[in-house]
């Protein structure tokens, strides 16, 4: 029986693997970005469910702003 090779990622995949075979994500992240990697890890439905309730807390979070102008 031949084994399957899931380290290839058929286009067009929002994750590319570069030239060290580390997976990046092409345009940041987004429920996609977070369910295929999560199908390419091969993870359990619970630990990908885990992973995008994360990102649905990250997103309602308020991007943090810094006031370099008011040094003590």
């Amino acid at each position: 029986m031949a084994t399957v090779d899931r380290t290839k990622i058929a286009k067009p995949s929002p994750i590319v693997e570069d030239d060290q075979g580390q997976l990046r994500a092409r345009q940041g992240i987004s429920r996609e970005v977070v369910s295929e990697l999560s199908k390419i890890k091969g993870e359990p439905d619970w630990m990908a469910e885990k992973r995008l309730k994360s990102l649905e807390i990250f997103e309602r979070k308020p991007v943090p702003t810094w006031d370099r102008t008011s040094a003590a």
